[in-house]
C-alpha cells in the first residue's frame, strides 16, 4: 500500500451572526415582543437604536453591512 498524504481542512460554513439589541424599557432582561406574520418590521443599525432599544416594529441589529 503506497504512503498516503492526509490533509485536514477546517471550514466554517456558518454565515454572519446577526444579533438584536436590547428591548426598550426592558430592565429585567426577560421582556419579549411579539412578531406578527404579515406585519412590517424595520431593521436599524444606527447606534441610537442600540441605545434606545428595540420595539415590536423597529429592531436594532448589530450587522451594519446588511443592505
Amino acid at each position: 500500500m503506497p504512503e498516503q498524504h492526509v490533509r485536514a481542512i477546517l471550514l466554517d460554513t456558518r454565515g454572519p451572526e446577526i444579533r438584536t439589541g436590547k428591548l426598550r424599557n426592558d430592565h429585567s432582561g426577560h421582556e419579549t415582543i411579539t412578531l406578527v406574520a404579515g406585519n412590517t418590521i424595520n431593521l436599524h443599525t444606527a447606534q441610537i437604536w442600540a441605545d434606545n432599544g428595540s420595539t415590536e416594529t423597529d429592531l436594532f441589529i448589530d450587522y451594519p453591512s446588511l443592505h
